[in-house]
């Protein structure tokens, strides 16, 4: 944003607003959209959502679901500018979410309706629900981002443990209307989280950069582990309603990894490289040992591959929100170009595992398939990986910083702020001269000023609470405004002024 603009990290949003208070709501809330993606879309196969009708119905409707959110996905990041500007059609968009609930209501109590009305309710469903979603990431770019990851993965373990609280209700009109209360609590959330930030937080569309693409590896390497996510589970969803309970419930592990991350912050490095590192052995010992041990061994290793995808689905996430928020990078376009390729994959998984269903393949067929999913997540893995290595590399090479002494590596950041306090003003009124004149935007301007002081990276992490790669990323475009490579450099610069102004 520019400078002159006021955003969320100035001391007065702090002041006029309770940080942890919306930290705490928005997990409340963002669980319940969480927890009603479990129950209608990823699970509802399996659970009252969609009992009335036939399996293969069933099936066909997630299947309709998962194609109609990959194109309201695309849709949105098409129409980013648009959807940004009149964000009240998202707003609206989720009572679409309704449809579904109300022809399974019609369902267990009338009779099915026309299948054909069916299909265009959960198409519907599918705008309703990406909606929903979009308009939490609205909400998570206009906070501080210094808790959101742990916010973002707080609300995946609270959604996931009203999944398994809400699924299992019987008679099945219990669960359907605690499907009904999640999208309600959701919504409500929403608008009263909305109403406690002045406009003046919401930025113009131009103070955001257009990032609307993310890497071809990235898209590759999320896409594909969607694949075995949309697999697994319409698998486990034709076992019956207990199994897919029970392996979505597993998925809360995953979600918990994801919140020690973003709860330690700053003290810990987690890269999405490393969340996937994590992630891929569990992926591949539960793809190998999915088709033996009967329907126990569907359960149990269908399960551990949910930990896996859970885990690097919600850490991948919550990364991409952060990193929207810190680098200024468009919050809508951005999320939807990440969520695009991803229920992308997802409907393929759910198309494949569709026609298994269907066709019902000999063990040597279904092993076959089980190999090729393997084969296709250890590639997109390696595929992904060098990209990212590569990227560190450049970055590292940019990054040099000027001999510190012991005392000052190892002094807290709090304990500093008061010497820093004492600073001539003239030393800051020059630093803010070079903020200006190079267009550091309000977050490059706290990492300037530190640099300026001649902190190195680690104490700059510490001291916002960021992630070392984030402030890495920071530093990287503040040399690149600049025009230099070393800290060095820009400690010249600020002298260079200093002279300037003293003539």
């Amino acid at each position: 944003m520019s400078n002159q603009s006021t955003t969320s990290d100035d001391p007065a949003f702090s002041e006029s607003i309770n940080l942890k208070f919306l930290y705490f709501l928005g997990a409340i809330g963002f669980g319940c959209s969480i927890g009603l993606d479990l129950t209608m879309v990823i699970y509802g196969p399996a659970l009252p959502v969609l009992s009335y009708t036939s399996v293969e119905h069933a099936f066909a409707l997630r299947v309709i679901c998962s194609a109609s959110l990959v194109l309201s996905f695309a849709f949105i990041q098409r129409k980013a500018d648009m959807i940004y500007l009149h964000r009240r059609i998202l707003f609206y968009g989720s009572f679409l979410s309704l449809l579904p609930l109300l022809s399974a209501i019609i369902g267990h109590t009338i009779g099915p309706l026309p299948f054909a009305v069916n299909v265009l309710f959960w198409a519907l469903f599918g705008f309703g629900i990406a909606s929903l979603m979009m308009q939490w990431v609205l909400f998570f770019s206009l906070i501080p981002s210094r808790r959101t990851a742990f916010s973002y993965a707080g609300a995946a373990c609270i959604g996931t443990l009203l999944f398994g609280l809400i699924a299992p209700s019987h008679p099945p009109a219990l669960s359907l209307l605690g499907a009904i209360f999640l999208l309600a609590s959701s919504i409500a959330l929403l608008a009263f989280l909305f109403r406690q930030i002045n406009d003046c937080y919401i930025s113009p569309l131009s103070d955001y950069s257009d990032a609307s693409v993310l890497k071809p590896a990235g898209i590759v390497s999320g896409a594909s582990q969607s694949v075995i996510y949309g697999f697994v589970t319409l698998y486990v969803c034709s076992l019956g309603l207990i199994p897919a309970v029970i392996c979505g419930l597993f998925g809360l592990i995953g979600s918990g990894f994801a919140a020690l991350w973003g709860l330690l912050g700053s003290r810990v490095d987690i890269s999405i490289s490393m969340v996937q590192r994590i992630s891929l052995p569990l992926i591949i010992v539960g793809l190998l040992f999915f088709p033996y041990f009967g329907d126990f061994g569907i359960i149990i290793f269908g399960s551990l591959v949910n930990i896996a995808l859970a885990h690097s689905s919600i850490a991948s996430a919550s990364n991409i929100l952060v990193e929207s928020k810190e680098f200024q990078l468009h919050p809508i376009k951005r999320y939807a170009s990440y969520r695009t390729p991803n229920w992308l994959g997802f409907l393929a998984g759910s198309i494949l595992a569709f026609i298994v269903f269907l066709i019902k393949p000999t063990d040597l067929i279904f092993e076959l398939i089980i190999a090729g999913l393997i084969i296709l997540v250890v590639v997109a893995f390696c595929f992904y990986n060098p990209d990212e290595a590569g990227n560190t590399k450049r970055l590292q090479a940019l990054l040099t910083f000027p001999e510190e002494s012991e005392d000052d590596n190892l002094e807290d950041p709090d304990t500093v702020s008061s010497k820093e306090e004492q600073r001539p003003a003239a030393f800051r009124e020059k630093c803010k001269a070079v903020q200006i004149k190079y267009k550091l935007t309000p977050r490059e301007c706290e990492v300037f000023l530190l640099l300026a002081k001649g902190r190195n990276a680690e104490y700059i992490q510490r001291k916002l609470v960021l992630g070392a790669s984030t402030v890495k990323t920071h530093i990287y475009h503040i040399y690149r405004k600049m025009d230099i490579n070393s800290q060095q450099s820009l400690l010249d610069i600020v002298d260079e002024e200093n002279d300037y102004k003293r003539e």
